[in-house]
């Protein structure tokens, strides 16, 4: 259409300009009076000013309507595409949840079965034989009294003497009792 307005423009101010009607007309190329043909209408540039700008608003009403046709079909082509990225990405965004998921259940597991052997094996290891553990409790008992009787045996003079010299007594007091 722009072409066919700058051949229309050039042969008004008398060049002579060669005429290409473009693609999709069945208009010879080598006919210079020819500029274009719209739903049929084969016009000259020499023709009337008012014709001329009729027929370029003609064809860009034709234009825009075949430009508005595509836009609105590229359009509607991009939101299905759109719609296809956006679906493809929640759905790898649910399998990964759903990995992450199944990953998480399956450590609580492991850390289940982990802390049921340790309980497991601290309960066998302090309620095993009842029998040895109170024998075994007993011996540490009487190792500690024991150590008590030799310890106090050790130091009780030596407290003794500790005590009179507070009170401000001075009185002897025999080493074995």
């Amino acid at each position: 259409m722009m072409r066919w307005m700058m051949e229309c423009m050039a042969a008004s101010a008398g060049m002579d300009v060669p005429v290409y009607p473009g693609p999709g007309h069945d208009q010879d190329p080598a006919d210079p009076g020819v500029i274009d043909d719209l739903n049929g209408v084969s016009l000259g540039c020499d023709d009337e000013l008012n014709q001329t700008s009729s027929l370029i608003l003609l064809g860009l009403v034709d234009m825009d309507a075949s430009r508005g046709q595509n836009g609105i079909q590229l359009l509607l082509t991009a939101e299905q595409e759109a719609q296809q990225i956006v679906n493809a990405a929640r759905n790898a965004k649910l399998a990964r949840l759903k990995q992450a998921k199944e990953e998480a259940e399956k450590e609580v597991a492991e850390f289940r079965a982990q802390m049921e052997a340790d309980f497991q094996r601290t309960l066998a290891e302090t309620s095993g034989d009842s029998g040895a553990n109170v024998k075994r409790l007993e011996k540490e008992t009487e190792e500690k009294i024991q150590h008590l009787k030799t310890e106090a045996d050790r130091i009780s003079h030596d407290v003794v003497d500790m005590l009179l010299k507070v009170s401000g007594k001075t009185t002897y007091v025999p080493k074995t009792l």
